[in-house]
């Protein structure tokens, strides 16, 4: 009965950190995701014209804490001229971390 039991509780175990897994994979916004909302919060300082994010996120280190983040580019209009700037952002809230004029 014990080993019964031992099994069972291993077979919970198993399957509970196999979810907990999928959900913590989940937490990181698609690349898509992130670009629509540094958009959304550029356009409010930046007439945007173009975009582009890389799609693959990586580990960004800010004020002594890591970040996953995207990292990207936009294009703005300021008086008919078009002016570059990099941005990273949060992968879990698609917050803009940097914004640089290039």
């Amino acid at each position: 009965m014990k080993i019964k039991n031992i099994a069972i509780a291993f077979g919970v175990g198993l399957a509970g950190g196999y979810v907990l897994q999928k959900a913590l994979q989940k937490s990181t916004l698609s690349p898509e995701q992130v670009m629509q909302l540094v958009k959304k919060t550029a356009k409010k300082a930046l007439d945007i014209d173009g975009a582009w994010i890389y799609l693959s996120p990586e580990n960004y280190q800010q004020n002594g804490l890591t970040y996953k983040v995207y990292k990207g580019g936009l294009t703005a209009k300021n008086n008919e001229n078009l002016e570059h700037y990099d941005f990273i952002a949060d992968a879990s809230t698609g917050t803009i971390l940097d914004l640089k004029a290039q």
